[in-house]
């Protein structure tokens, strides 16, 4: 089984890359703060999102919006290759304007997009290709990907429970701390087990899970400093040793810090 390939461009920070083929790793419910759009180009998987569970196949194409709880993992005992591209939030929000108000689809089986995001895949691997000439097939595949919106409808989220929101806002604020269910059960009003309820209803997760997944994504920033020891980025994002931050990181990337943070893109031309 071979290890997934993390690629970056300083060029393009609003970007990452992940290629993985003849993978079998498995993956926990997360979410990313991210577009994560994906190419299935080898094998069979299955996406579990918003509660329904969709099978995904070679020559797919996907789209994940940011903060929805996933997962997507293999036939048992098998293997898949994909791709994967993520998107800046704010970048997708600035850069595709006017078609932000507009989405596309969650899934698309349509071979044009596949191969529209395969032609840009390996356009951006290509160091003799201008930054210019990079950001403008993103943008392109991106209006392909809009236009071809309305295929699946999107999952959507249960209603505004400000009590619950108020936890949340307070867990990314104090990811890094100690935080205790009681004290967000004061927080909310509710009991400890409301609280675990309407939050799940609300976000996809606990409030444990969703603490931990807050960790993960601070560390995936932490990582792209090479000068930061990997026990110093564990306590930074919260974690109380290094041997239980890799498994949780590795638990919801499939990869353990170390190789996240080893691979980069050699930038392109201006």
């Amino acid at each position: 089984m071979s290890h997934p390939v993390f690629l970056r461009d300083a060029a393009l920070p609003w970007l990452e890359l992940r290629s993985a083929t003849d993978s079998a790793a498995c993956y926990r419910e997360h979410t990313h703060d991210t577009w994560s759009v994906g190419l299935i180009d080898a094998g069979h998987s299955t996406l579990s999102v918003a509660g329904t569970c969709r099978p995904l196949c070679a020559g797919q194409w996907v789209c994940i919006p940011p903060a929805q709880v996933h997962a997507c993992n293999p036939a048992p005992g098998l293997c898949w290759g994909y791709r994967m591209f993520y998107f800046d939030a704010g970048w997708v929000e600035h850069a595709l304007e006017p078609w932000t108000a507009m989405q596309p689809p969650m899934f698309a089986a349509v071979p044009a997009l596949y191969r529209c995001w395969h032609r840009t895949a390996l356009l951006l691997l290509d160091p003799a290709v201008s930054v210019l000439a990079k950001e403008t097939a993103l943008l392109h595949a991106w209006v392909q990907a809009v236009r071809a919106g309305g295929a699946v409808a999107r999952p959507v989220r249960s209603g505004a429970d400000h009590r619950v929101a108020r936890v949340f806002d307070y867990l990314q604020a104090h990811a890094a701390d100690n935080v205790s269910l009681a004290a967000l059960a004061e927080l909310a009003g509710l009991s400890r087990y409301h609280l675990i309820r309407r939050f799940k209803a609300r976000y996809g997760l606990t409030p444990h899970a969703c603490l931990t997944d807050l960790r993960i994504r601070q560390a995936r920033h932490l990582l792209r400093d090479p000068a930061l020891p990997l026990a110093q980025v564990a306590l930074a994002v919260g974690f109380a040793d290094q041997s239980h931050f890799q498994r949780a990181f590795k638990a919801r990337m499939a990869t353990t810090p170390q190789r996240y943070r080893g691979q980069g893109l050699v930038s392109a031309p201006a």
